[in-house]
């Protein structure tokens, strides 16, 4: 298992790096360098490996073996205290914590519906907002006790492409497609993290596959769907396709690395950084113009 923490960790790695180079340009307003060709994947693989994380305890003995009420008592209660406690409670304190500066920075009207909005609500931090959706409605279907992955694939398929198309058809609440917590990507993000399930059922074959120099496969792949579909408008089968083998490229990436205590500290801090994202970048955008003024 260590070799798996390790890749695990460096795809995290990776992808942490592409948010703050993203978020960072964001605030220069200036082209994110790259950004196509890493915007399929950046935020995806974070979903695909929380998948594989979730799916390698849940689908394996002795906790698959257990029947739907010792689960929900047990693992299911673990698992719902987990969501609450070190995923949906941090994001509602950073929210309020980021809400007035965030507003005060930006020069925008502060009034009761948008505090809601984007704390309570769960409109501002979407990314932990939609992992709480996912991970919850995970949790509904596990007390199904299946333990065949490719049904958590399929209900997951279904639910993403009603997510995709609720988001594609402007689907609003009050509206705001964010709330509340950002559901509609959570669903769609559930594809991601039952491909990760399914990864970690054919690891080893995949492995095989892609040993030595025939990693750079996925990699060809994905380039060669990027050149494709680049000048096409890309549905929901389409994305998932490119998306998927935009993960998969980094996956067998970071397959190749070596151990690194940077890449662990970053493997066991994902949410901490990932709440950092925005506020770091914003600063340094900050100090950056103050001092070049550009």
């Amino acid at each position: 298992m260590k070799k798996d923490i390790n890749w695990i960790n460096w795809a995290k790695l990776y992808g942490m790096i592409l948010v703050y180079i993203y978020h960072t340009s964001f605030y220069l307003n200036i082209p994110s360098t790259g950004y196509a060709l890493y915007e399929p994947f950046f935020v995806n693989i974070f979903f695909f490996v929380s998948g594989y994380l979730l799916f390698s305890r849940q689908l394996s003995a002795p906790v698959a073996e257990k029947p739907a009420r010792a689960w929900a008592e047990g693992e299911g209660r673990t698992m719902l205290t987990n969501i609450i406690c070190r995923i949906a409670i941090p994001t509602v304190i950073f929210s309020m914590i980021n809400y007035f500066p965030k507003k005060i920075l930006r020069g925008q009207e502060i009034d009761a519906w948008t505090f809601l909005h984007d704390t309570l609500l769960g409109g501002s931090l979407w990314f932990t907002c939609a992992l709480t959706v996912v991970e919850l409605l995970f949790l509904l279907l596990l007390l199904s006790r299946v333990r065949d992955a490719l049904f958590y694939f399929a209900a997951a398929m279904f639910i993403a492409f009603a997510g995709y198309s609720m988001e594609q058809g402007g689907v609003t609440i009050n509206g705001s497609q964010a709330v509340p917590w950002c559901y509609q990507k959570g669903m769609i993000a559930m594809l991601y993290m039952a491909s990760g399930a399914l990864f970690w059922k054919i690891e080893h074959h995949a492995d095989r596959i892609f040993r030595g120099m025939r990693w750079l496969l996925p990699l060809s792949l994905y380039l060669l769907l990027l050149y494709i579909l680049s000048a096409y408008s890309k549905g929901f089968c389409e994305s998932f396709i490119i998306n998927i083998s935009g993960v998969l490229t980094l996956v067998y990436i970071s397959k190749r690395t070596r151990p690194l205590k940077l890449a662990d500290w970053i493997g066991r801090n994902t949410i901490g950084l990932y709440f950092l994202s925005g506020a770091v970048p914003n600063v340094l955008a900050m100090a950056y113009t103050k001092a070049f003024g550009t």
